[in-house]
């Protein structure tokens, strides 16, 4: 188990659960202690300082919500001062962000620098094989505007072409917002499609499936119908029973990494 809050690079670290899984934290902390320790005496002190101010941008970028803010501070600290405490955050942040390639890349460097026990490498290739699954499900291609949305308005399709940009640069959040706009605008049932596959891409299968609904209900004849219909389901059948606890927010939060000063 790791800890459910970022640990600060300075000053007192947050209590840790007691029980062997919390002896296994402390260990990684001080293992990446020592060899980020090393690292830095290797490097010139100002990497050291950016690195840790890189890292402080993206604890609280982090706990603000922001993901991708938090990424690439993260990527920051983790290009000058490499560590498998950092691996592991910028691999939780990808799987919260929906990034199902770099969020199997730094799972696997994770692995390959922390070299954890067995127990917490198949946890982590746990992690790796769900994303893998996502993946496969994010192979669902944005539709195009098809004969029923050429009915929409102009500025409907402006904000239509709008979300698509947004969808393909990974800016998902907005691409969702632009697809609403659209809306707004126009009944075009690939709208409602296009947010489904948005709400996928940032793990909200709930909102995904309610969003095919609607396009199915939106389009009773479209032609990709019983394909939608079983993803639905394949989409419903992971959701939590009603009345699950679901994780909070702080059972996402990865574990951080211990920058030494040089």
């Amino acid at each position: 188990m790791r800890p459910r809050a970022l640990i600060a690079p300075y000053g007192p670290r947050p209590t840790l659960p007691s029980s062997g899984a919390a002896w296994l934290c402390l260990q990684l902390i001080a293992a990446a202690t020592c060899a980020l320790g090393a690292r830095a005496q290797a490097h010139p002190p100002e990497a050291s300082a950016s690195a840790r101010q890189c890292f402080e941008r993206a604890q609280t970028d982090y706990h603000a919500g922001r993901l991708a803010e938090a990424r690439r501070g993260f990527e920051c600290a983790y290009v000058q001062l490499p560590s498998a405490e950092l691996a592991w955050n910028l691999a939780r942040v990808s799987e919260r962000m929906g990034d199902v390639e770099e969020g199997m890349r730094y799972f696997q460097e994770y692995l390959t620098l922390a070299q954890p026990p067995q127990g917490e490498r198949r946890r982590v290739e746990t992690r790796i094989a769900a994303l893998r699954k996502l993946g496969e499900r994010q192979a669902v291609a944005l539709k195009p505007s098809s004969d029923v949305g050429k009915a929409m308005s102009r500025e409907a399709r402006t904000f239509f072409a709008r979300g698509t940009k947004l969808y393909k640069s990974r800016h998902y959040e907005a691409a969702a917002a632009a697809f609403v706009a659209a809306l707004q605008l126009s009944p075009a049932p690939e709208l409602h499609y296009n947010l489904g596959v948005t709400a996928e891409r940032m793990q909200r299968f709930e909102d995904a499936c309610d969003h095919y609904s609607a396009y199915l209900e939106a389009w009773p004849e479209a032609p990709d119908r019983a394909r939608v219909q079983a993803h639905i389901a394949q989409l419903r059948s992971q959701l939590p029973a009603r009345g699950t606890a679901e994780a909070s927010s702080d059972d996402m939060a990865p574990a951080g990494s211990h920058l030494s000063a040089p």
